[in-house]
């Protein structure tokens, strides 16, 4: 009889599963609230008679220490609700993720949201796309990202804003040192504010500004394009284990067991091959070559190896798993972001 796969979602610690519903760490509703439990991302249910929006007020309101992702995404949002949405923003302490694009908001509103974040210091990720701001909301968004010590991520791509705005946005990034990645693609931005940009990574090397070139003089673009190169984000810097840590503390992704069989004629370098997994040198002087079946085990370890073997008693082997697909995902989304942001470089 055929054996069935067996499907499993790791935690990230020894603690007792929580009987509250889950999420993948990447969200995919256009709505909603989710919390941080047990170092997992929880998505909280939306209660019959509560709109998304009421949902989100409500809970950006209770100010709860495990609050870390809201979105709004293309959501209807009265003036009534942006003045206490607004409010509950402004008073909220540890929201790490807002999210409220293509929701027709305009110029005050963005603006007025932006602003309401300036005392917070947890937000890590904020995305306002397609919105249409321009004057008020670049004015806005130059003096948060200025005062903000946390903020990571901003993306206003999509927007409004003319050359005199993004050059006001991107002035604002030599007073910033968390700031890594800056979205405004789809807006407009001529010579001057490319310069701004050289300038803004000459204090702050790690920032990535995302634009369009169109209409940049091309000694300006060569400009540019030169302080990416000595950038020194790419994803060959960036350590196995780092990886490892970060799938830890987030806990692993829906995983489907499976076991993976090497077969080939003697010496045909199958046990070189194992060995590369684990970081050891490929061939080895007298090695054997392997008779009959051999089944191993692989684990993740901290140290600088990642990887070792492990016995088939190992506590949490499926958790450890599960883990390792998560690492995976990690290194991809690396892989892709560095071959798209190089992508766009050659082709502009």
């Amino acid at each position: 009889m055929e054996k069935k796969e067996k499907k499993i979602r790791a935690q990230p610690t020894t603690a007792q599963p929580t009987t509250e519903p889950t999420t993948k760490y990447r969200s995919r509703g256009r709505g909603g609230v989710w919390v941080e439990n047990d170092g997992k991302k929880v998505n909280l249910h939306k209660p019959k008679g509560l709109t998304k929006v009421e949902w989100v007020i409500k809970n950006l309101g209770l100010n709860d220490p495990k609050l870390s992702w809201v979105e709004l995404n293309e959501q209807s949002i009265e003036q009534e609700q942006i003045d206490r949405l607004c409010d509950a923003l402004s008073k909220n302490t540890y929201i790490k993720t807002l999210r409220i694009n293509e929701a027709n908001l305009g110029d005050e509103n963005s603006s007025r949201i932006i602003n309401s974040l300036k005392s917070n210091q947890s937000i890590l990720k904020l995305d306002l796309s397609k919105n249409s701001i321009s004057e008020k909301g670049a004015k806005a968004a130059a003096s948060l990202i200025k005062q903000s010590t946390s903020l990571e991520s901003f993306d206003l791509s999509l927007n409004s804003l003319d050359a005199i705005c993004t050059e006001e946005i991107i002035s604002s990034l030599i007073e910033n040192k968390s700031l890594v990645s800056l979205n405004l693609r789809g807006n407009t931005i001529n010579d001057k504010g490319v310069q701004k940009i050289v300038q803004a990574r000459e204090k702050n090397p790690n920032v990535h500004v995302k634009i369009e070139g169109k209409g940049i003089h091309q000694s300006v673009w060569k400009t540019l394009k030169a302080t990416y190169r000595q950038r020194s984000s790419s994803v060959s810097q960036v350590t196995f284990k780092d990886a490892c840590l970060q799938a830890q503390q987030e806990g692993g992704c829906e995983f489907h067991h499976s076991k993976l069989m090497i077969v080939g004629q003697g010496r045909a370098g199958k046990t070189a091959l194992l060995n590369s997994f684990a970081n050891h040198p490929c061939t080895s002087t007298g090695t054997k070559s392997t008779i009959g079946i051999e089944e191993q085990i692989w684990i993740i370890d901290d140290s600088e190896d990642g990887w070792k073997l492990g016995d088939k008693n190992t506590e949490n082997l499926e958790t450890q798993h599960c883990i390792a697909s998560r690492i995976s995902e990690i290194m991809n989304e690396l892989v892709d972001n560095t071959t798209a942001n190089n992508k766009n470089e050659n082709e502009n």
